[in-house]
Order: C-alpha cells, then sequence, then structure tokens
C-alpha cells in the first residue's frame, strides 16, 4: 500500500543529522593548524584591518613578494624564497610570520603554500610576543538529532571571529551513501550557515562534520581547543 501522501507530514519529520566535530581522526580529515596556501594576488584576512596578500610569484627563481596591508595601505613588504621563514611588521605592535613552504601551478593561477602561520600583537618592547593563542570553540550548532525538516539549514556558532575561507573549507556534510550534499554559506556574525542547494531526502540520514583545519583570525586550530 503507497503510504506516502497520507503520512507526508510523517516523512518530513524522519531526517536525522548527525553533526560532529573531528580533531584529525575522522576520515578525511586535514589536519592543517597554521598553514593557509594562496594564489598570486590573493589575501587573507588577519584581523584588525590587517591583511596578508602575496603580491608576486615567480616560480622559475622560486620565490615569492609578500605584503603586510593595514587599512588598505601597504606597511610592509618583503621577497622570500621557497624554504625561507619571513616576519612583516608594523610599527612595534603587529606582526605575521610564516614560512614559505612551497610554489606551485594550479589550474589557472600560480599559488604559494605558508606553514607555520602566527599573527599578533607584540609588548612594544623586545621579541616578547602577546599572541592570541586561545583555540576557538564551537558554542551552539543546530540541528542535530531526529525530527529535522528537509528543508534545513545547518548553523555552527563560534566563541570569536573565524577566517571564514578555512572554516567552509572544512565543513562536510553526507548522506548515508557517502553522497556530497552541496550547497552555499552564509555568515551572521560568528555563525556559520549552510543552506543545501535543494531539500534534504526523505528518511535519510546525514552526517554533518566540521574538521580541525577551521581556524581563528590569528590560524588557532579549532581542534587544538578539543584534544
Amino acid at each position: 500500500m503507497d503510504i506516502s501522501n497520507n503520512n507526508s507530514l510523517r516523512r518530513i519529520m524522519c531526517i536525522f543529522i548527525s553533526l560532529t566535530l573531528c580533531t584529525g581522526l575522522c576520515a578525511g580529515a586535514d589536519a592543517r593548524t597554521s598553514k593557509t596556501t594562496l594564489a598570486e594576488g590573493e589575501s587573507r584576512d588577519l584581523g584588525g584591518g590587517y591583511s596578508i596578500t602575496v603580491t608576486e610569484i615567480d616560480m622559475r627563481a622560486d620565490k615569492a613578494t609578500f605584503r603586510l596591508i593595514k587599512d588598505g595601505k601597504t606597511v610592509d613588504s618583503t621577497t622570500v624564497k621557497s624554504g625561507e621563514r619571513f616576519r612583516l611588521v608594523y610599527g612595534e605592535n603587529f606582526y605575521f610570520k610564516a614560512t614559505l613552504d612551497a610554489i606551485f601551478a594550479g589550474t589557472t593561477t600560480t599559488l604559494v603554500k605558508l606553514t607555520g602561520c602566527e599573527s599578533g600583537y607584540t609588548s612594544g618592547t623586545g621579541d616578547e610576543d602577546t599572541t592570541d593563542t586561545t583555540p576557538p570553540t564551537v558554542t551552539e550548532k543546530s540541528p542535530t538529532g531526529e525530527n529535522v525538516p528537509v528543508t534545513t539549514e545547518i548553523t555552527i556558532t563560534f566563541s570569536e571571529q573565524m577566517d571564514r575561507g578555512s572554516v567552509e573549507y572544512a565543513f562536510y556534510i553526507y548522506d548515508s551513501m557517502q553522497n556530497r550534499v552541496s550547497g552555499k554559506f552564509s555568515w551572521e556574525g560568528d555563525t556559520m550557515i549552510f543552506t543545501p542547494s535543494s531539500n534534504l531526502d526523505h528518511d535519510t540520514q546525514y552526517f554533518a562534520s566540521l574538521y580541525d583545519g577551521a581556524m581563528d583570525l590569528a590560524y588557532n586550530s579549532l581542534g587544538l581547543a578539543r584534544k
């Protein structure tokens, strides 16, 4: 007997979503903590009006040029070769440092991979850093469990301002057959909202995961808070 029409309300409420946080132990987890990849001309927001930009990449010479930008103006710059660690500063307070790990060709542009990224403020005397080392945490997540509408959005709220690109990159949602759900991201303050491209399927389990590649603006990894 076909009961799909008579029980449409029941079917809408039969979706199950499991929203978990991974710390590098989940299958497919990206264990990045202080790494980032930038295309030529791309910027990464550091907070407080600061950003780091790779302005030129020379694959033949194996070097790249970086600029530290404050409120749209360049305040420091340097050119480094692969394998070199560099530091950009503004006055005696703000700094960004990283290692140029690799230069490589992408599909349409050239990219650099930075490791050991750190940014923050110094005390103003010597090299004593007062870097933000507090890992972000998840303060709220929705939905979880059963009785989830097919039109649901997934929301995750963090304890502080996040690097949005890293959070979106670290978020996945699959059905029980390992089919990834496509959708779009939006933000309201410190809350990430994922809206699926279409309604979720009835009577289906979904598994949403946020891997520890999600970082705050000081490159502190979410995974560090859950060890």
